[in-house]
């Protein structure tokens, strides 16, 4: 493998910026394509799972906005700037998501659940700003232009933020497996493989030390991981032939 030589970057840092930007290229246009058939299906369930899709990976956005900029020869972003692009939209992104699972679980509550997380989503989102107005090592620092180290603070709001998405699609899938319907419990299936995958590799990517194998299997991951929620809400006529005996 031929390594570019670019001022102010490591060779593993080149790497990571590559499958990084190429990661989140990939699962914004997933969630782009989710948002564009829900307008078809007229399915608020499927636009929301395209926001929070295409917001769950702002803090790899940043990373790839930092390495095209140096990449060109530009100035870096700022650490303030940097840390707002990574974490501002998360809050955002996990609100979408709840909009999902009330869609499709809590209807009837959907508005009490909904006026809970957007609360939380503002604090979130108010905490981060107030702490980068005083000093940004209050909410993280950098082992390299590319490497985020967030501050205990920000990754025990951001460990909530995982919680919710993992606990409400164990739940989406329970309920859903007890469906007679074989493509909703193999949707249901896909929904929970694809929330499992995401946090997994984002626990991965923010608490083990990085390393190239380990930057490629955890940008694998996360691009899997939305994979895995397109099968889950536009399940495609070839995934429901290898999975299912009669696909309908």
């Amino acid at each position: 493998m031929v390594i570019l030589l670019v001022e102010g970057l490591e060779d593993v840092d080149i790497i990571n910026g590559i499958f990084t930007l190429g990661m989140v290229i990939i699962n914004t246009m997933v969630g782009l394509i989710l948002i564009i058939k829900s307008r078809k299906l007229k399915n608020r369930a499927i636009f929301s799972m395209g926001i929070s899709l295409a917001l769950l990976t702002s803090p790899w956005v940043a990373n790839s906005v930092n390495f095209l900029l140096i990449l060109f020869s530009y100035k870096a972003l700022t650490p303030e700037i940097h840390l707002a692009i990574a974490l501002i939209p998360l809050p955002i992104a996990n609100f979408a998501w709840m909009v999902v699972i009330t869609e499709l679980l809590f209807k009837k509550k959907q508005k009490i659940i909904l006026s809970a997380y957007l609360a939380f989503s503002l604090f979130f989102d108010i905490i981060v700003i107030y702490l980068l107005s005083i000093n940004y090592q209050l909410v993280g620092t950098f082992d390299s232009p590319l490497d985020t180290v967030y501050s205990s603070l920000i990754s025990g709001l951001i460990l909530i933020l995982l919680l919710t998405v993992q606990i409400t699609s164990i739940w989406f899938f329970i309920v859903s497996r007890r469906a007679e319907n074989p493509e909703a419990k193999l949707k249901a299936s896909f929904f929970l493989l694809s929330s499992t995958t995401f946090v997994i590799a984002s626990i991965i990517d923010a608490r083990i030390e990085t390393g190239i194998l380990l930057i490629i299997i955890v940008r694998f991951l996360l691009l899997l991981g939305a994979i895995e929620i397109y099968w889950a809400f536009l399940l495609p006529d070839y995934i429901k032939k290898i999975f299912l005996k009669s696909p309908s």
